[in-house]
């Protein structure tokens, strides 16, 4: 599933520069949609927080990253 949420993540266009609190919540709530639906494991979560707390992790990441180069 994280897979399928990092393309997610791509596809919608989230800038990693962006922290998450300014982030468009609409790219966020489709994106958790998508992936809910994707995986029926996501959907034991209430209010997608795996969902987040995985695009929270992967733009930090990305961030950190970005900083070591």
């Amino acid at each position: 599933y994280k897979r399928t949420i990092r393309r997610l993540v791509d596809r919608a266009g989230l800038d990693s520069e962006t922290h998450w609190y300014r982030q468009p919540k609409d790219k966020i709530v489709k994106i958790c949609n998508l992936a809910t639906s994707a995986h029926s494991c996501l959907k034991r979560f209430p209010h997608n927080w795996a969902t987040e707390e995985v695009i929270k992790q992967l733009l930090r990441s990305r961030r950190d990253y970005a900083r070591k180069l």
